[in-house]
């Protein structure tokens, strides 16, 4: 049985991407439903108010992937992220896919948000950030959505 020409494109687009992975950044919005106290790695143990998080990173080789390997309940914790995903739920994530690294800019945006309280030194060992991890009381989807979409405008 021969594909039809829209399922041969759908099917091309798929393999493409899989031997195309494409770079990008990334940002996780995370809910934590009561507050606790977790222990992250070399720093200790850093309590985490329930509410909302956003985390900003990037995957210079494959951004599917690295949001993949966020998504995973089980794994080895490598950054500073996966000891809080541990214990919260990611609820939504915005993708910026571009071979140009835009973590620093979006999380700046974001920290600049009204309601965005930083969680110090989290995230950003490798960069001149004071932070890539973000509180917020209510879910900021919409307002961070708005950056990624290139409005930047602040609740």
């Amino acid at each position: 049985m021969a594909l039809s020409r829209h399922a041969q494109k759908i099917l091309q687009s798929r393999m493409r991407r899989k031997m195309f992975p494409a770079p990008g950044t990334y940002t996780l919005i995370i809910k934590l439903e009561e507050d606790t106290d977790i222990e992250v790695g070399k720093k200790g143990i850093i309590n985490f108010r329930a509410g909302y998080y956003s985390y900003t990173g990037s995957a210079m080789n494959n951004v599917e992937a690295r949001i993949k390997y966020h998504r995973k309940e089980s794994k080895k914790l490598t950054w500073h992220i996966d000891y809080l995903l541990q214990h919260a739920k990611i609820t939504n994530v915005l993708v910026k896919k571009s071979p140009k690294k835009w973590e620093c800019r979006i999380n700046r945006w974001i920290g600049k948000l009204e309601k965005a309280e930083s969680v110090p030194n989290f995230g950003s060992s490798d960069c001149k950030c004071e932070t890539h991890l973000y509180w917020f009381k209510k879910n900021p989807v919409k307002y961070i959505r708005r950056m990624y979409s290139g409005e930047r405008q602040s609740n």
